[in-house]
């Protein structure tokens, strides 16, 4: 077997490369914002509303990391129910449809940094 690379297929990958790092982690860190704003706007929408309580203590901020919570001290118990409580799941579910749709975002713009191409001989 035999694999030949030419060098403007080489040069082809090196620019593609450069391209990449120009997504710079302020655009990286902008997509994980939009995720985390949306993970807390559906929680917000499918928990449970008795006070509203536990609902106003969902939101999304930025410290070292993104991140989304809920700070009511009761918050699990409602999520994962209890021996005596039903499971009223409103966090992980949409927590996970919003991952994935980052996932999906975050591929299709290296797709379109990188300029796709599946001609590529290497």
């Amino acid at each position: 077997m035999n694999v030949e690379v030419n060098k403007h297929d080489i040069n082809k990958v090196l620019l593609k490369i450069a391209k990449l790092e120009t997504y710079t982690s302020d655009e990286l860190d902008k997509n994980f914002a939009v995720t985390a704003s949306a993970i807390s706007r559906r929680a917000k929408i499918d928990v449970p509303v008795q006070t509203g309580f536990l609902q106003s203590s969902i939101n999304y901020g930025r410290d070292k990391n993104v991140y989304v919570e809920a700070k009511a001290e009761y918050a699990p118990f409602v999520e994962f129910g209890t021996s005596k409580q039903k499971k009223k799941p409103y966090f992980y579910k949409n927590a996970e449809i919003e991952l994935n749709l980052l996932y999906k975002r975050l591929a299709r713009n290296i797709k379109r940094i990188i300029g796709w191409e599946r001609q590529c001989t290497i």
